[in-house]
């Protein structure tokens, strides 16, 4: 169908042909115009052709009648000629014709061409025609003042006479036929002899020509439009003229063509200068065919274009003014235009109020009061509907949906702007959301490459050093400097151990086994093993768990190292001299470990802050921690779907640890 589409020669044969079928069925129309009688094998005296003649005849009988209604001895010569020449055509041995005038009253034949015969008292007649007819004249007189402001007129009644002087009576019935057979040399014979009755197979032609005509107009429909080469619909220059304009100077040449067509067209003109007539008739009809399908595919390619409205003269003084009016009405504040267009609505209401009350076209105004009124009702609530979608779509935006954005298409202008507003909003915040999640990407890949490449000549200088501890020293000095310097290189692979487990934390790359885990048993571990170290930082820890284990989805590791960096904080920060207390609870589905102590350090730092990589405490710095290890904690306790929170209250800190239990989430929901 493509290649048929942009195939020109198919589009040229096509149009040629259906300019040649759609003239041939014109004039095959026209011809049955001309020819209906015939078509049906009527004979002559049963067709309009023999009643236009008799209706003729009789015309001319009647034109005689008022020409000798009257004063016949007034008439100049040309009328008197007329008179005569009326007579000669009207005698009995001259026309077919025949016809009676009798008195209305009595029945008194007055005057005829039958030899004082009846027409029913006449054998082979054809059709006959009765009329009635008042014979007067009546010539106006007009009389004015000597102002000359006004007018009298007086109607004068004249005797209307036959030529021997007999009186006609003011009512007469007029009666007329023709002879049948025809036996006169007249307009009758000539068309009696020229009549033939037609084929009704022309007409059945004519109708399958017009359904050929129709078939290719849909053919070429379809066709126009597409070109060989590009895409979409392309225009000519006529599809390019606006469509109003271009209707206007169409309905004038199919105006002009058809007129053509009609006045060449008479039967009596053809019959006249037959070859002449029937040369124009043939160029009209193509002419007018041609300008009907120009028009109509011109219409079908402006249909599939769409443009068909937008190019019009009319729609562009609309849009231009409409365009002028926006652009005067977006300079007003918002309740401004509110204000202007209530008041228009309340106008308008009180013109239709007042139009409905005193006119006694009620029905009128009120059909137009409703449909106004309606038209109002369902622009606000279209207002309504777009305000709503814009706050849901809001709600999306704010709930951090990167992807949500509000459909502007047909919304008002001021709620289209805020919408485009929100819209450019969220893609701001999606950019810089990007741009930070790149930036920590790159950072944590950063923290990661350092870690690795400072983990070999740390592995070398550690290794080194337990070399140096394994030789018999005797310096007391040397001895001290490889003891500090075994300490610092154990720190720094702690710190490059912390600065590897955070930024993979982080980023979400650590593996997560989960099991179902003793979370009282794993607690009771962890402080047995920090109690030695507590002892030395004169801190006491008091453990406040529950009768019942309780057991929780995690990973062991991951927990283990959650609570590592919990007791080694204190041990760290802790004031000495004071108690850690540590308590396991469940919380509906939940379990929750709460660790508490006093710092030692007044806290000047704000609880979410600690959570942040490289944040101490300790403004001052003077202890070994790193910073990381509340951030690691935090990042572990996420990746195993719980919770860590931070509580500061003067100095006194408060970290909660949530994980999903065993005994209310199944390993599967949790997975």
């Amino acid at each position: 169908m493509k290649k048929l589409r942009e195939n020109l020669s198919v589009k040229v044969l096509s149009v040629v042909l259906c300019i040649a079928v759609g003239a041939a069925t014109l004039l095959g129309g026209f011809y049955i115009l001309q020819h209906w009688d015939s078509l049906f094998g009527r004979g002559y005296f049963d067709s309009s052709v023999y009643y236009q003649s008799l209706y003729s005849c009789r015309g001319d009988l009647l034109n005689y009648l008022d020409l000798m209604s009257g004063d016949t001895g007034n008439y100049n010569y040309m009328q008197r000629k007329q008179i005569e020449s009326m007579e000669e055509s009207l005698k009995a041995e001259a026309t077919n014709f025949r016809f009676t005038v009798q008195d209305s009253q009595t029945g008194l034949l007055l005057l005829d061409n039958t030899g004082g015969l009846l027409l029913e008292d006449m054998d082979s007649t054809g059709a006959t025609l009765f009329t009635n007819y008042s014979l007067y004249a009546s010539p106006n007189i007009s009389y004015y003042d000597e102002e000359g402001t006004s007018s009298i007129t007086t109607e004068v009644m004249l005797a209307p006479a036959l030529p021997d002087g007999t009186p006609l009576p003011p009512d007469v019935l007029v009666s007329c036929t023709t002879l049948v057979p025809l036996v006169y040399d007249d307009i009758f014979l000539a068309e009696y002899q020229s009549y033939e009755v037609g084929d009704p197979l022309f007409l059945w032609l004519t109708l399958v020509g017009a359904v050929v005509f129709l078939a290719l107009i849909v053919f070429l429909c379809c066709l126009v439009g597409y070109k060989a080469g590009l895409e979409g619909i392309h225009l000519t220059w006529q599809d390019k003229i606006p469509y109003d304009l271009y209707l206007f100077i169409m309905f004038w040449l199919l105006f002009g063509a058809t007129a053509l067509l009609g006045s060449f067209g008479s039967l009596d003109y053809l019959l006249e200068w037959s070859e002449l007539g029937w040369s124009v008739v043939i160029c009209a009809g193509v002419v007018l065919i041609g300008l009907f399908l120009a028009a109509v595919l011109s219409t079908a390619t402006r249909i599939k274009s769409r443009t068909i409205f937008r190019n019009t003269i009319i729609w562009r003084v609309c849009a231009l003014i409409g365009r002028k009016f926006r652009e005067t009405a977006r300079t007003l504040p918002l309740a401004w235009r509110f204000a202007l267009l209530f008041l228009g609505f309340l106008v308008v209401n009180a013109f239709l109020s007042l139009g409905l009350y005193r006119s006694f076209s009620s029905g009128f105004y009120l059909l137009l009061l409703v449909l106004f009124n309606g038209l109002a009702f369902g622009a606000c609530c279209r207002w309504v509907a777009q305000w709503k979608h814009i706050r849901s779509g809001a709600a999306l935006i704010v709930g951090g949906d990167p992807d949500a954005k509000i459909d502007t298409t047909k919304m008002y202008p001021d709620l289209k702007a805020h919408a485009e507003a929100l819209n450019d909003l969220n893609t701001a915040i999606s950019k810089a959301v990007d741009e930070r999640m790149q930036s920590e990407r790159f950072k944590a890949e950063l923290i990661t490459n350092v870690s690795h490449d400072l983990k070999t000549p740390l592995t070398s200088i550690i290794n080194y050093v337990d070399l140096l501890k394994k030789e018999d020293i005797q310096d007391e000095k040397a001895k001290e400097y490889i003891e500090v310097l075994d300490r610092k290189s154990q720190r720094l692979k702690k710190l490059t151990e912390d600065l590897v487990e955070a930024s993979k934390a982080s980023t979400g790359t650590l593996t997560v086994n989960r099991e179902r885990l003793g979370l009282s048993q794993l607690i009771s571990q962890a402080t047995a093993e920090y109690s030695e170290r507590l002892a030395k930082t004169d801190l006491s820890i008091v453990l406040n768990l529950p009768e019942e284990d309780l057991y929780v989805w995690a990973d062991g590791r991951h927990l283990w190292r959650i609570l590592d960096n919990l007791l080694s904080n204190c041990c760290k920060y802790a004031m000495p001299g004071t108690r850690i207390y540590l308590d396991a609870e469940a919380r509906g589905e939940r379990a929750v470990v709460t660790m508490k102590n006093v710092s030692r350090e007044p806290l000047n730092v704000p609880a979410a802050q600690l959570l942040e990589r490289f944040v101490r405490g300790d403004a001052s710095r003077s202890t070994e921690g790193s910073g990381l290890g509340l951030s690691i904690a935090q990042s572990l306790t996420e990746l195993q779907g719980g919770s860590f929170s931070l509580t500061v209250d003067g100095d006194l800190f408060k970290a909660e640890v949530a994980l999903p239990r065993a005994a209310a989430l199944s390993r599967d929901a949790v997975l």
